[in-house]
């Protein structure tokens, strides 16, 4: 699984949760407030109330299901197909527009290790807490949407590394050939801390509560070529032929000439918006995530109030169940649900679509 358009983080930001408790710590240097609890990771370990996981698979339900409707993938991810072959006349350059955009590069990602680094911690606003971190490793690598960090081995729950849930909130900066990492010190407990079944809160006085050490991972694409089908048997392309993105908006990809052409292309490549969602977009995903949700967070009475508002099923009464409320037909028929979050998501989508575009 890809990393997520949207990162857990951005999503607390979105609902205003607080960040230490969201993730965990409590302690005498971040105090609980009141009846307010901290996030716990799995809604087990709270009861009745929504933990971390939950909302991480109600994410990536709201990102799957605007997907579709969009027609385009909004984190980065590898997509297969088999297109039939346009009808070319003499001396045309071959054309094809793929099934899902925008397009990214030809081939699929490939996610490598590329080293590990330390996570240095320092207090930014002076209140005797650590607020901020800092990695960097020296790289050959240009682009920063090109890196990424997640939780190394050591310190991941499960054995494999999965990056739904194990990449790492940061931005990065190239320069002079080392990336730097920087993000909130609050999203860097270690994962194992979580495990503990009565969700116990972590104490941010305790270092050994954070990540210490960090794996730093570069996207590459494979050059896997395109093959045409079983009719192209030419010398000249041995039935595997190359192409460019000439349009990756729209899908566009042109093809390299051939003496003779199959009757189908089979293509793999990457598709996605790189982690460039425009910051509607971000609260559309952010608020059609809390529909799928549909249950309360272990969190502030007030939170959880805003939670609601978007779980809430326009299609009924809050009296019965089984009464309809005042919806129009047009939100009664919203292919993303009836809830007030998946009705404010699909208006977005209309109107962004109207405007062209999803990006910022």
């Amino acid at each position: 699984m890809p990393p997520p358009a949207i990162h857990l983080e951005t999503w607390r930001a979105l609902f205003g949760l607080h960040p230490w408790h969201f993730w965990q710590w409590a302690g005498e240097a971040m105090p609980m407030n009141g009846a307010c609890g901290v996030t716990v990771e799995e809604g087990w370990q709270a009861g009745d109330a929504a933990g971390r996981a939950e909302i991480r698979r109600a994410l990536a339900s709201a990102e799957a299901r605007l997907a579709a409707l969009l027609g385009v993938t909004l984190a980065p991810d590898a997509v297969s197909a088999t297109l039939p072959m346009p009808t070319l006349r003499y001396g045309q350059t071959p054309r094809l527009f793929l099934p899902v955009s925008p397009v990214l590069a030809l081939g699929a990602p490939i996610y490598t290790q590329i080293g590990t680094a330390s996570v240095v911690y320092s207090d930014r606003d002076g209140d005797d807490l650590n607020d901020i971190w800092t990695s960097q490793l020296t790289t050959t690598e240009t682009n920063p949407l090109h890196l990424f960090c997640v939780v190394s081995a050591n310190d991941r729950r499960e054995a494999w590394l999965d990056l739904a849930t194990d990449t790492l909130p940061a931005t990065v900066s190239i320069v002079g050939g080392v990336a730097t990492f920087r993000g909130r010190a609050w999203t860097m407990a270690r994962p194992l801390k979580y495990a503990a079944a009565n969700g116990a809160p972590l104490d941010p006085s305790d270092t050994t509560n954070f990540l210490s050490i960090i794996a730093i991972y570069q996207r590459t694409f494979s050059a896997t070529p395109i093959l045409a089908g079983s009719s192209c048997g030419c010398s000249a392309c041995g039935g595997a032929i190359t192409g460019t993105v000439q349009s990756a908006a729209t899908g566009l990809v042109c093809l390299s000439s051939c003496a003779c052409w199959g009757d189908q292309v089979a293509i793999t490549y990457t598709a996605g918006l790189d982690w460039s969602l425009s910051s509607g977009w971000q609260t559309a995903l952010a608020r059609l995530t809390a529909a799928e949700l549909g249950a309360p967070v272990c969190a502030c009475e007030d939170v959880n109030r805003e939670l609601y508002r978007w779980q809430k099923d326009m299609a009924l009464t809050g009296k019965s169940d089984e009464q309809y409320g005042a919806i129009s037909a047009g939100d009664l028929s919203n292919p993303l649900g009836t809830r007030r979050g998946a009705i404010a998501a699909y208006r977005y989508l209309l109107t962004a679509q109207s405007l062209g575009g999803v990006r910022a």
